[in-house]
This record gives C-alpha cells, structure tokens and sequence, in this order.
C-alpha cells in the first residue's frame, strides 16, 4: 500500500473544513478535518494478457494487426466508486528472424478515456534479442470510476523494417510479459468517506469503523500545548499532564 494525496482530498477539504457556512459539533468538526488532510490509501489491481504473442506491423501501426485485437481488460473492484490514479506498464519484445530491437515501435491507449501515451518507445541496438519495457506512473487512465467498470488497455506496436505485413516473425510482443498495475484510491469525490470500510453510513459524512484501533489526537503536556505560537479556535489535543481531551476555543478547556 502507499500513501498518495488526491485533488479529490483538497475538494473534500475545501467542501467542509473552509466554509464558515457549515456547522458541526465544536469536536466532530477538527477531527472530520484533520482526516481529510490524511493522505488516502492507494490500492492495485493487475492484468496479464495470456492469449499470444503480440504481431507487429510492417512500416506503421495498424488496428487490423494489434491495438483493439490485443486488449488487457481489467475490473475495478464493484460497490464504491474509485479514483485510478495512474497506471504501471511492463512488457517484453522480441527481435528475431533478422529483425533488430531498433526496428521495435509501441505504445499503450486506454479505450475508457481514449488517451494514448504521448510518446512512441522504441527499442535499443542493431541486434536481435530481448528488449524489456517498463514505465510507471503512466496517467491515461487517471479519473473517476464507478465500482465494476473495466478498464482496457490496448497494445499497439509495429517495427519499421524486415519481412512484410502483420506478423510476429521478425518482432513481436511476448506473450505473459504485457502486464498493466492500476493504482487506484478509495476515497470518493462525494457522499461518505469510510476508513475501515467499505460502505460508509450514507447518512455520515465521515465513518470510522474499527474493533482494534482507535482515534488518536496529537499528545502533549500543558507546557508544550502553551508553546503552540497560535492555536485557531476547534484545535484539538490529548494533554498528558492532566489526561484530559481539550479544545481550543477562546482558550483550551477539557472537552
């Protein structure tokens, strides 16, 4: 898992926690906040192609060869709605049969925002042989999905020398190595925002759901609280030296 922060955390975070027009419990309100500020959770989901290797085409890419025939097609898991934050691309391609790596040509399109890389890759050297493709971080999958939608992937490569047509003769994309890792966050752009679950109360706003762990404030001792420079009404803190749970209001009182 890893931590990213999403522009869907600054709308939250400007909907509830910068508009004086809302009211919330003085306590409810710093927590809905601080959370908000909490980088969201990124998940992963993979998919291989398996069917074969990959034809190139002769001289340019050509969709009666590749592309929309050679598709990875991957579910998002169903019942939320997801951020897919960027994808991871690998794959391998074969120069043979008096092709070379330099003839090599390919690049991914996502059919679901019809966006394709912004460049063409291609391969290393005037020999035959294996060339390994790896570029993470990819964005043409980036925005909101509703839970179950398939994301598809197209492969289109080509060579631009030696033999004729569409074939995998002379290069090719080997099949089990084309495998897309997409990224995706859990956090939704509206409605309710769950940590622990899945399926947040629709009537709450934010809802944490644990059996094991709690919420736990910033802890510190009356002196370090009175060195805080300038504490903003609804700041909350776990005083140790008086174990009491305070809020800042016109001053810091014990909630």
């Amino acid at each position: 898992m890893e931590s990213i922060l999403t522009m869907t955390h600054v709308r939250l975070f400007d909907k509830f926690c910068n508009k004086s027009t809302i009211t919330f419990h003085k306590f409810l309100l710093p927590i809905i906040c601080l959370l908000l500020t909490l980088p969201a959770q990124s998940q992963t989901v993979s998919g291989t192609y398996e069917t074969a290797d990959i034809p190139t085409n002769l001289g340019s890419y050509s969709s009666s060869c590749n592309g929309p025939l050679t598709v990875i097609s991957i579910a998002l898991p169903a019942g939320n709605s997801w951020t897919v934050t960027s994808i991871d691309i690998v794959y391998n391609m074969t120069a043979q049969g008096g092709g070379w790596k330099s003839h090599q040509r390919s690049y991914i399109r996502c059919q679901n925002t019809a966006t394709s890389e912004g460049s063409v890759y291609q391969g290393t050297g005037d020999v035959g042989g294996i060339q390994m493709y790896n570029r993470p971080g990819v964005n043409i999958a980036n925005g909101p999905y509703s839970g179950g939608t398939i994301l598809k992937f197209e492969m289109r490569a080509w060579r631009t020398a030696i033999g004729s047509g569409c074939s995998p003769v002379n290069n090719k994309v080997d099949n089990f190595t084309w495998i897309i890792t997409v990224h995706y966050s859990s956090l939704p752009d509206e409605g309710s925002v769950g940590i622990g679950t899945t399926s947040p109360a629709t009537s709450a706003i934010l809802d944490l759901t644990s059996t094991t762990q709690g919420f736990l404030p910033p802890r510190m001792t009356t002196a370090q609280r009175n060195a805080i420079p300038v504490p903003v009404p609804g700041m909350i803190i776990f005083n140790l030296s008086t174990q009491n749970l305070e809020i800042f209001t016109s001053g810091w009182g014990s909630i």
